[in-house]
C-alpha cells in the first residue's frame, strides 16, 4: 500500500490501545499529514463526542481483526468485554494533535 493510500475509511469501525486494553472508535475524519503518515478523528463508542480526538493510525486495528487482538492480549473469548469502552470505570486523558 502507498504512503498516501488511508489504510481505514471514514465510517470504517477500529479499536484503538490504550494502556492494557482496545476501545471501539468510529472514524469520522482523515488527514494525511505527509512524513507524519495517517491521522484520524475517532469518536469512541459510548462515550460522550468530547472525548473524539485525532490519533496516529499506528496501533488502530480494523474490527475485523479483533478476534487477533483479544488473543494477543490474553483476553481469548471475552473480546467484545475487553474492546467496549462504557466499561471502563475512568477515562484517562490523552492530548489531542
Amino acid at each position: 500500500m502507498a504512503d498516501t493510500e488511508a489504510p481505514f475509511a471514514i465510517g470504517e469501525k477500529v479499536f484503538v490501545p490504550h494502556t492494557d486494553k482496545y476501545y471501539e472508535a468510529k472514524v469520522l475524519k482523515s488527514e494525511y499529514r505527509g512524513q507524519g503518515g495517517w491521522y484520524y478523528f475517532l469518536h469512541y463508542n459510548g462515550w460522550n463526542k468530547k472525548y473524539d480526538e485525532w490519533v496516529e493510525a499506528v496501533g488502530l486495528v480494523k474490527a475485523d481483526q479483533a478476534a487477533a487482538v483479544g488473543a494477543l492480549v490474553g483476553v481469548g473469548a471475552s473480546v467484545g468485554r475487553m474492546l467496549s469502552r462504557a466499561s471502563c470505570p475512568m477515562y484517562s486523558y490523552r492530548s489531542t494533535q
